[in-house]
C-alpha cells in the first residue's frame, strides 16, 4: 500500500512519492493527476516561484507556532547547569530562513551566555513530509545512532572549512573510520531506540511502505546481498505502482531489474556478504562532517566495503559525474592518512571503493537525471566489466537497448511500456 493517497483521486490511488507535492494547489497528486493545471507550461515562473516562497513562509509559520520558545530555553538552560540562553529564529524572517533550513529541518540558533552555541533542530512539516510514525523512528533512530557514536568515543570534527585545514580534517576523518571499524554489529538495519544498542529495520521513505494501516519496513538483515535485493525490489514495486520515477518509469525499472541480477551475478557486489557490518551515514556528502557534527539521519549499518569507501565529497565530482572511475587525489591523499596510521586493510577499501560508490547512487538514485545519470550508470558497468566509460552516453543506449530485449515480456515492463506510449 502507498504511505499517502492521491488528494484527486476517489480510491486509494498512491501518489507520487517525493516529486508529488504540488505547492500551488497543495495536493498530493497521483501520476495520473501530475499532469494538472499547474504544470510548467500552464503556470508562468514567476507565478510559481511567488507560489513556492508563500508556501514556504506559511510552513514555516506554522512550524514556529507549534513549539514554544520559554520551554526550549528552560530545557537547553537546565542540560548545561542553568546557563542562560537565547533563541535565534524563532519568528519568520526569510534570511535567516535562506541559511536555516535544510531539506528536511529547520534550525533554531540557541545561545549561551558563556559563547557555547546549539543548534534544535524541528523537522519540517511540508506537503509531501514522510508521516508522522516513520518521522518518529528516523528521529529516534538518528537518537540512537548519535548516542552509540559517543558511547564508542567516535571523534567527530568541528571543521567549517575544508580547504585551511584538509590534513587536520583527513586525520580525524581517518580516527572516525578507525573507531567505526572497532565496533561491528551483526545484521544491517538501523538502530532504534538511544537507550538500545539492538539493530532493527531500515527508516528510510524509499524503504518503507505501509500494510494493514501499519509501516512495512525492511530489514533487518543477515547478509549484504539480502538488503540489497530486498531494496531493489522495493524500488521496483514502487515504481510498477507509479509511485516513483513517473516521468522515467521504464528506463528506472530496466536499471532496478538489471541490478537485481548484478547483485548476484558479480564477485565485485557481493564481497563482505557476511557479517561483521559496520555504521554508515548513507548522505555522506561531508555536511555531516564539515558543517553539523549532529546530523547523523541517515545511518544505518552496511557491509564493510560499502562502509570505508571514501566518502562522496573526496571525489572529483566532475569527473565522477563524466563517468571516470578513476581515484581522486583526495581519495589517493586520504588512503595514505589511513596508511600512516598503520590501517592498510581501511585503505584498500577507499582504493576500491568506486563499485560502491556506483551502486550506491545507481540503487533508488537520480534516473530522472536525463544529463548525468546514463554517466553515472555507465561507470557502473565499467567498473563491472573492467573497462573504462570513454563513452558513457554510447554505453547507456547500448545497454538499455539490450536490457529491453532481455526483460520485454515481463508483465510489469509490458505495463510501464504501454503507459509511456499513451
Amino acid at each position: 500500500m502507498s504511505l499517502c493517497p492521491c488528494d484527486c483521486a476517489s480510491g486509494a490511488q498512491p501518489s507520487v512519492r517525493e516529486d508529488g507535492a504540488c505547492r500551488l494547489c497543495k495536493r498530493q497528486l497521483c501520476a495520473t493527476h501530475d499532469n494538472n493545471t499547474c504544470t510548467p507550461s500552464a503556470i508562468d515562473e514567476d507565478k510559481r516561484t511567488s507560489a513556492g516562497d508563500q508556501a514556504e513562509e506559511h510552513e514555516i509559520r506554522s512550524l514556529l507556532s507549534s513549539f514554544h520558545p520559554e520551554v526550549l530555553k528552560t530545557r537547553a538552560s537546565s542540560l548545561r547547569g542553568g546557563i542562560p540562553c537565547s533563541l535565534e529564529g524563532i519568528s519568520y524572517d526569510p534570511a535567516y530562513t535562506r541559511t536555516a533550513m535544510g531539506g528536511m529541518n529547520y534550525h533554531i540558533n540557541i545561545q549561551f551566555e558563556d559563547g557555547v552555541s546549539w543548534i534544535c533542530r524541528l523537522r519540517r512539516q511540508k506537503l509531501g513530509s514522510s508521516s508522522a510514525k516513520l518521522q518518529q523512528r528516523i528521529v529516534l533512530s538518528e537518537a540512537a545512532s548519535i548516542k552509540y557514536l559517543s558511547n564508542a568515543g567516535i571523534p567527530v570534527p568541528h571543521v567549517y572549512d575544508y580547504g585551511v585545514g584538509k590534513l587536520a580534517l583527513l586525520g580525524q576523518l581517518a580516527d572516525i573510520f578507525i573507531k567505526l571499524k572497532e565496533n561491528s554489529f551483526d545484521c544491517i538495519g538501523c538502530l532504534t531506540k538511544p537507550d538500545d544498542q539492538s539493530i532493527g529495520p531500515l527508516v528510510a521513505e524509499n524503504a518503507t511502505d505501509t500494510r494493514d494501516g501499519e509501516l512495512d519496513l525492511l530489514g533487518p538483515f543477515s547478509s549484504s546481498t539480502e538488503y540489497r535485493v530486498a531494496f531493489i525490489n522495493r524500488q521496483l514495486d514502487l515504481i510498477s505502482r507509479r509511485e516513483a520515477y513517473i516521468h522515467d518509469a521504464v528506463d528506472a525499472y530496466l536499471v532496478h531489474r538489471s541490478l537485481l541480477d548484478y547483485i548476484t551475478t558479480y564477485p565485485q557486489l557481493q564481497s563482505g556478504d557476511q557479517p561483521p557490518f559496520f555504521l554508515r551515514h548513507m548522505d555522506d556528502k561531508g555536511d555531516h562532517i564539515l558543517v553539523d557534527d549532529n546530523d547523523w539521519e541517515w545511518v544505518q549499518t552496511t557491509c564493510e566495503v560499502e562502509a570505508f569507501c571514501a566518502p562522496f565529497f573526496l571525489l572529483d565530482i566532475g569527473a565522477y559525474y563524466d563517468g571516470s572511475n578513476e581515484l581522486s587525489d583526495g581519495e589517493k591523499f586520504f588512503a595514505k592518512v589511513l596508511e600512516e596510521k598503520g590501517r592498510h586493510d581501511l585503505a584498500t577499501h577507499i582504493r576500491n571503493g568506486r563499485v560502491q560508490h556506483r551502486l550506491l547512487q545507481c540503487i533508488a538514485g537520480p534516473i530522472d537525471d536525463t544529463q548525468w545519470f546514463p554517466n553515472l550508470f555507465a561507470g557502473l558497468l565499467a567498473t563491472l566489466h573492467g573497462e573504462s566509460a570513454d563513452e558513457p552516453k554510447k554505453m547507456w543506449r547500448e545497454w538499455r537497448e539490450a536490457a529491453l530485449g532481455k526483460y520485454q515480456n515481463e508483465e510489469r515492463l509490458c505495463l510501464l511500456l504501454a503507459a509511456s506510449s499513451v
